[in-house]
């Protein structure tokens, strides 16, 4: 059995490449592919060849097209999920703490350039990125603690996007299925990544351990989480009907040949709130800040 951080899907068409890094594998990273340089998309085809595995897509026109929130940082792609006006919530293992500078979160639901995706329209920069202490990046990830980061915003999230309460455990609705939205590989070795999919998780499929501080998904029948996923939250419905996060994708076990075909693991939210209300009264964040003025180069 396999242990395997959810790789960041590798976007070799922004960059030259990208090589292997502390617990990534080289079997993870996609083939080169073609970009679109002024509106940054991909091609339909690229971004499908060979997610959310067993997922369905999710269409512009669908109403939980905007459930979820595509980050792009160092070249690689996570999920994350807002918590806050301008405040996102995903895994620390998506960052390169020397890479920080150039995150952006994309509010669509397809890179594609078929689907209409322009990323001088749907794209936000980051202006800083936190990371748990307890994070560490040299350490094999099912042997660290801590896989939770905020990305903070330059501006606020698009009205049309919902923000999410940390959910508790003990408030879950009984026989609550976990929704899970990812924009991830379809496969441990296809295509798939920049294309946001969704699946139920039905309530016989998932433990969640608060001693751990683990969600553990059972992938066996063929759904859960791949490679691009990290990030992304689980949703369940508590006891008032409201939807809220309870876990955040860290890392899959499988047998080499499908490494995401086991087991999905999420760290449990819940024992990180304090670290995240923490970090957003410091960083000063909490509330929204103006969306910035059109810039008429970026329009051209």
């Amino acid at each position: 059995m396999r242990v395997l951080k959810i790789v960041p899907f590798c976007l070799m068409f922004i960059l030259i490449g990208c090589g292997p890094q502390s617990n990534r594998s080289k079997d993870a990273m996609p083939p080169l592919m073609k970009m679109d340089s002024a509106r940054g998309c991909v091609s339909e085809s690229n971004l499908l060849a060979a997610g959310l595995i067993g997922g369905q897509v999710v269409q512009k026109a669908d109403p939980d097209s905007n459930f979820a929130v595509l980050i792009i940082s160092g070249g690689h792609i996570c999920t994350a999920s807002p918590i806050r006006d301008n405040v996102l919530l995903t895994a620390a293992h998506c960052f390169d703490k020397d890479k920080l500078s150039d995150t952006v979160a994309v509010f669509y639901p397809s890179l594609s350039c078929e689907s209409g995706y322009d990323k001088r329209q749907h794209s936000v920069p980051a202006l800083s990125v936190a990371i748990h202490d307890d994070f560490k990046s040299d350490v094999q990830i099912d042997k660290t603690e801590g896989d939770m980061a905020l990305v903070f915003l330059s501006s606020k999230i698009p009205d049309n996007y919902p923000i999410y309460k940390v959910g508790q455990p003990s408030n879950i609705a009984a026989g609550s299925d976990l929704v899970l939205y990812g924009y991830g590989r379809t496969n441990s070795n296809g295509g798939g990544s920049g294309i946001l999919r969704k699946i139920h998780v039905g309530s016989d499929n998932y433990v969640v351990s608060e001693l751990n501080k683990r969600v553990v998904i059972n992938q066996s029948q063929g759904s859960g989480i791949c490679n691009g996923d990290s990030g992304g939250a689980s949703l369940v419905t508590n006891r008032d009907g409201e939807m809220q996060i309870l876990g955040i994708s860290s890392y899959v076990t499988g047998p080499t040949e499908d490494v995401c075909s086991a087991m999905g693991v999420q760290t449990l939210a819940s024992t990180y709130n304090d670290w995240i209300e923490r970090i957003i009264a410091e960083q000063g964040n909490a509330n929204p800040i103006p969306n910035p003025e059109p810039n008429p180069e970026e329009s051209r």
